[in-house]
C-alpha cells in the first residue's frame, strides 16, 4: 500500500482570506532564512567564548548580553575584573593539609616551605639564625596562616573558636612583604615550578577568562584589580606553565616580571594589587623589598591616610585608571563584599555599564547581595553561576 503524498494546491492557494502561494512561499523561506541566521550567529559567538555551552539557552544568553554590550561601546573604555573567585579559584587544597582550601597565593606559600629543600633561595626573610631550613619552612606557614586568619588564640583552656588575624592596611601589606629579599628570577622560578603541581588547567575559571580575552580582542583597557602580589599573578598568568601557556590564552603580556623584563612589566603590566617596592643590589640584580608599594593608590589619597587594594581601595584604584587613562570604566567582575565598592561604584557611572556577579556567596556577602538585587543594578548586572573549571 503507498501512502499518497501531496496536497492539494488549489485549497491551499485560497486559504486564510486568500492567502498567495508567493506569500506563503516568503514566509517559509524568511522563516528557514532566520533560523539558519540565528543558528550561524551563535555559532560564531560560541567560536568566541570556547569555554562556554552553547546548547544551553542560559548561557548563550549571557553570552548575547556581552556582545551587545561590546557593541553599545565603540570607543571603548576601562573594564576590570577581581582575580580570586572571579577569574580563579580560591578553595584550592593545602599541601598536607587536603581538608582546608586557600587562595592559588596562599597554596604557593605553603608549597614553598615543602620544598625548601630543592629551592632554598624561596622566601628568605623566614630564615632563622642558624638557617634551619624545618623552621624556616615552619615560619612561611605560621605566617601565612596568620594573615588568612587561620591562628587561634584560645579564649579559653577548652574554647579555640577565637580567630586570630590582622585586618585591613596591616594585613595587605604583610602580604606584599611575604618575598622580601627574592629576586625576580627566583620568584619567577619557583612559581613555574609550582604550577606543575597547580596547574591552571584545574584552577582557572575558563569561562570568565573567555570574557577578559575577549574583552582584550576587542580594544578594551583590560585591568585586574586584586588584593594579591602583582608580581605572582604575573607569573601565574604568564610563567611557562601558566594561564595563557596551559589554557591557550594571551592575556596580560606584558606581565613578565622578570630581570630581562622588569622595566616592561612595571610600565606595562595591567595589574594592580599589593606588592612591595623592587630595589637593585650592587650586582643589578632586581630584588623585593619590605616597603609597601603604594603606586596605584597615592594619587587617591591623602597625607593622613594608609590604603591598600582591598574594599574601598579598590575603588581608588578605579578612580586613579579613570585619570590615568582618560577612558570611562564600563564593566567589572567580582565575587564577594571585598568587591563591594568596586561594583558600587561602576554602577554610579554611566548608565550603560555592566557588572557581573561571580556567584557570590550571599549568606556572608551581605553587602554585595543588597547590590545585586539594588535598583541601580537592574538591567546591567549579571549574577553567574560558579563558573566551571
Amino acid at each position: 500500500m503507498t501512502a499518497k503524498l501531496g496536497y492539494n494546491w488549489s485549497k491551499l492557494r485560497n486559504f486564510n482570506n486568500g492567502v498567495s502561494m508567493q506569500k506563503i512561499i516568503f514566509l517559509t523561506l524568511f522563516t528557514i532564512l532566520i533560523t539558519i541566521t540565528g543558528s550561524a550567529n551563535a555559532e560564531n559567538v560560541c567560536k568566541l567564548y570556547p569555554h562556554w555551552d552553547c546548547s544551553k539557552s542560559d548561557q548563550l544568553t549571557i553570552l548575547n548580553k556581552f556582545e551587545n554590550f561590546i557593541a553599545k561601546h565603540p570607543q571603548k573604555g576601562l573594564v576590570a575584573f577581581d582575580w580570586d573567585g572571579t577569574l580563579y579559584d580560591e578553595h584550592i587544597p593545602l599541601p598536607g593539609k587536603s581538608e582546608e582550601t586557600r587562595s592559588c597565593q596562599s597554596v604557593w606559600h605553603y608549597w614553598a616551605a615543602n620544598h625548601l629543600s630543592k629551592y632554598p633561595y624561596l622566601f628568605p626573610s623566614f630564615k632563622t639564625g642558624k638557617g634551619n631550613p624545618n623552621e624556616q619552612a615552619n615560619n612561611i606557614k605560621r605566617q601565612d596562616d596568620y594573615i588568612e586568619g587561620q591562628v587561634f588564640q584560645p579564649a579559653s583552656p577548652t574554647d579555640n573558636t577565637w580567630k586570630f588575624s590582622p585586618m585591613g592596611y596591616d594585613k595587605v601589606v604583610q602580604i606584599a612583604s611575604f618575598e622580601a629579599g627574592m629576586s625576580l628570577n627566583q620568584m619567577r622560578f619557583g612559581i613555574t615550578q609550582y604550577l606543575k603541581d597547580y596547574s591552571p588547567t584545574r584552577y582557572g575559571f575558563t569561562k570568565m577568562l573567555d570574557l577578559v580575552q575577549r574583552f582584550s580582542d576587542t580594544g578594551f583597557t583590560v585591568w585586574i584589580v586584586t588584593g594579591s602580589n602583582p608580581y605572582y599573578l604575573g607569573n601565574l598568568i604568564t610563567a611557562p606553565s601558566g594561564v595563557n601557556a596551559s589554557l591557550n590564552y594571551h592575556i596580560m603580556t606584558a606581565c613578565i616580571p622578570d630581570q630581562k623584563n622588569f622595566s616592561n612589566f612595571s610600565n606595562n603590566c595591567f595589574i594592580s594589587g599589593n606588592g612591595a617596592k623592587i630595589w637593585q643590589d650592587k650586582n643589578g640584580t632586581y630584588k623585593f623589598s619590605s616597603v609597601y608599594d603604594d603606586r596605584f593608590l597615592k594619587e587617591e589619597i591623602n597625607e593622613n591616610q594608609r590604603s591598600a587594594v582591598s574594599n574601598y581601595g579598590k575603588e581608588l584604584v578605579l578612580r586613579q585608571l579613570i585619570k590615568r587613562f582618560n577612558k570611562p570604566l564600563v564593566f567589572y567582575a567580582g565575587n564577594s563584599d571585598g568587591d563591594y565598592y568596586a561594583m558600587k561604584f561602576l554602577l554610579s557611572q554611566a548608565p550603560d555599564t555592566m557588572g557581573v556577579f561571580v556567584q557570590p556567596d550571599l549568606s556572608h556577602s551581605t553587602k554585595f547581595k543588597d547590590l545585586l538585587f539594588s535598583k541601580a543594578c537592574k538591567d546591567r548586572c549579571i549574577d553567574m553561576e560558579q563558573p566551571e573549571k
